[in-house]
């Protein structure tokens, strides 16, 4: 026995076990689903400081990979059909697509897929989850000239059990203002009657949210059956908030990429954009509760990097073994 371990069919056999055994534990970081969604984040977390978040101007950071190129024409026709005037401001544009959104009935389900194909089922079908919207919220925001950000939370462990939505840069309040079109509803101060961007959104879900009133863009389409319920909601996942550090959902999709791995499997799409560095970058929210949650991800992202190199070299050693073991059998074949 000890002889068969140290000979080369043996080697090959245990780099086949320790293959075997990574495989395993690689499937249980990404199931049920909510744990791909948390591997994935822990592959393209940064953490980051208050200032970083703040944007004079609707200026994007040095870092941030904006959109540059031409919309699509299913985007130019669909804000072309938006009743706009010229003296609207930047969310008051973005909230109108917004309604347009949700004209018709929704029936819920995930569509992931590119943005183009995303816009023209949720109008079609009336499906399409918080993700979905919030991608195509950067489609049209950009396709009208508006600044666009979009922010997700997380309620364990910045797993894909969570929500996203977006804010929108309006130049008449001179701030980020928050919209969640798939809730269908956006904020704002009960004494102002101010638009509360997501952070002060987020400040007064925490200390006073008797100070928030909600604003439902449609009454038939608002996703919760009380104020007070998404006020709640909210508050589950205020403590683990992160921000998209790119709004280039046309560039992402152009990728020849992530088109050849998305026509085989959405993990595969995320996985390969991750690996060319196309896939967006996340920025946590500094917050000394959930300082815990964020270095369980740190160490995820530590442990899976480890196990892949370490798959890497398993890999080619049993490459080089087996070779070798084809090498010397045919020696000894030529020697009979």
């Amino acid at each position: 026995m000890k002889h068969f371990l140290f000979s080369i069919k043996g080697i090959l056999l245990l780099n086949i076990v320790a293959l075997v055994g990574i495989a395993i534990y690689g499937v249980t970081l990404v199931y049920p689903p909510e744990e791909a969604t948390r591997l994935r984040n822990a592959l393209i977390f940064e953490t980051a400081s208050k200032p970083d978040f703040v944007w004079p101007q609707g200026q994007y950071p040095a870092q941030f990979r904006a959109e540059s190129i031409a919309p699509p024409d299913d985007f130019s026709q669909f804000v072309s059909e938006l009743p706009i005037q010229p003296h609207m401001s930047g969310f008051v544009k973005v909230l109108l697509a917004g309604e347009r959104l949700l004209e018709r009935e929704r029936h819920g389900g995930a569509i992931q897929s590119n943005t183009v194909d995303t816009l023209n089922k949720m109008q079609s079908e009336g499906i399409g989850y918080c993700s979905d919207y919030t991608q195509v919220i950067n489609g049209i925001a950009y396709t009208l000239g508006v600044p666009v950000r979009e922010w997700g939370m997380s309620f364990h462990g910045y797993s894909g059990d969570g929500h996203a939505f977006s804010e929108i840069y309006d130049s008449d309040f001179g701030k980020w203002v928050f919209l969640d079109v798939h809730s269908g509803f956006y904020a704002v101060r009960m004494d102002t009657l101010e638009p509360l961007s997501f952070l002060e959104y987020r400040a007064l879900i925490l200390s006073d949210p008797a100070q928030i009133k909600i604003v439902r863009i449609n009454d038939e389409r608002f996703a919760f059956k009380t104020d007070q319920a998404v006020k709640d909601y909210y508050a589950r996942g205020a403590h683990e908030v992160f921000l998209y550090w790119s709004n280039d959902v046309f560039s992402y999709d152009a990728s020849p990429w992530v088109r050849a791995s998305g026509a085989v499997s959405r993990y595969l799409e995320q996985l390969t954009a991750i690996l060319i560095g196309v896939h967006p970058r996340i920025h946590l929210y500094p917050d000394p509760v959930n300082q815990e949650a964020q270095e369980a991800l740190a160490k995820l992202k530590q442990d899976v990097l480890i196990l892949f190199f370490a798959g890497i070299v398993l890999v080619v050693s049993f490459m080089g073994l087996l070779i070798f073991q084809i090498k010397q059998n045919g020696a000894r074949k030529s020697l009979t």
